[in-house]
């Protein structure tokens, strides 16, 4: 198989979870998900903006503390999160609570700051993690 037949099948795999990223999880995936608590979204060396927190039940990853791939959907009044590989259940953020923000990928209820990030800058960082995903699928595992 050549170069470019493999970032193809990675450009579609990839557009196939960022289309699937605008449906709501089951309650089973969520029953599934690990959960994550004192959890904040930060940006990580590599400029995407993801999840850190205590993580329990994942099914690669040993914590107390991970860090996600990249953040595709984030959703606080719902209490779970979207990452480029699963859902997550959340817990206790560590940020503080504030006021409420929405956007196409950011239902925002009720912390306003996310330990360092406020949620504007959460729904941008979304955007960016797209952007940037499609850029360059071949850098992530999709299932």
């Amino acid at each position: 198989m050549s170069a470019n037949d493999k970032y193809g099948e990675h450009s579609k795999a990839a557009q196939a979870v960022l289309d699937g990223t605008a449906i709501d999880p089951t309650e089973g995936e969520l029953s599934e998900a690990p959960f994550l608590n004192r959890w904040e979204v930060v940006r990580d060396a590599f400029g995407y903006t993801i999840l850190y927190g205590h993580v329990a039940g994942h099914p690669t990853l040993e914590g107390p503390a991970i860090r996600t791939s990249p953040l595709l959907r984030l959703n606080v009044s719902a209490g779970w999160a979207r990452t480029c590989s699963r859902f997550y259940r959340l817990g206790a953020p560590l940020g503080q609570a504030g006021s409420v923000a929405r956007n196409a990928f950011l239902v925002a209820a009720p912390a306003k700051r996310y330990h360092g990030m406020t949620s504007d800058e959460v729904g941008s960082g979304i955007q960016r993690n797209r952007e940037l995903i499609l850029k360059s699928p071949q850098h992530f595992r999709w299932r």
